[in-house]
């Protein structure tokens, strides 16, 4: 039976311990996300070759597999401030601080130590792979007439893949976002200077 690889779900929930799945579901942690791309198996090989009376290319055994899953989610907030947005699990999975104030606001913080990690159910109609223990880096990217996102690339530990129908999603915490533009970003400032600026790629 065909597979469509453009049937695709996304959970991803913050883990208490690191590499324990916290069992993500769609009803709490669904990404509404874009350009979804999945590298199975990456790692590397170890050789078993030996001399023999005969041309062989040995054999390749697998070690330190992991998988590896890029995305962009847009990069928009909550409707009620202080409240987390819906992509608060990647921003604590790639080294960011979350600080909640509650009514106020939601502050994100580099970090150097302590970084949270998290449990990924990527299913590509009808099989999903679970990466735990996942951790990455984000990009926030802004461009003139565009849409906010952040450009996310994680990894996380090795397991088989399954056969697990696409979960039903609730995505209703995704709001939607603005247009990058002079109404709605009519003054554009870093560090109290204000700039013309047209794109801005923050790491």
């Amino acid at each position: 039976m065909p597979k469509f690889a453009s049937l695709k779900t996304l959970l991803i929930k913050k883990e208490v311990t690191y590499g324990v799945d916290p069992v993500p579901t769609g009803g709490a942690n669904a990404i509404l996300a874009s350009n979804m791309k999945l590298r199975p198996m990456a790692g590397q090989d170890a050789v078993r070759k030996f001399d023999l009376p005969y041309f062989t290319a040995g054999q390749k055994l697998p070690t330190g597999t992991y998988q590896e899953l890029s995305f962009d989610v847009e990069l928009i907030g909550s409707v009620t401030p202080g409240t987390a947005p819906a992509w608060s699990a990647i921003a604590q999975a790639c080294g960011l601080a979350e600080v909640l104030s509650a009514g106020v606001s939601v502050i994100y913080n580099p970090i150097s130590s302590g970084h949270a990690s998290a449990t990924i159910y990527f299913n590509m109609d009808g099989v999903r792979y679970v990466l735990t223990g996942a951790r990455g880096e984000a990009k926030a990217k802004l461009g003139v007439h565009g849409l906010p996102v952040l450009e996310v690339r994680m990894m996380g530990l090795f397991n088989q893949p399954t056969d697990s129908a696409n979960p039903a999603m609730t995505v209703t915490a995704f709001q939607q976002p603005q247009v990058v533009d002079s109404v709605n970003t009519p003054t554009f400032t870093v560090n109290a200077v204000a700039m013309k600026a047209r794109n801005l790629d923050l790491m």
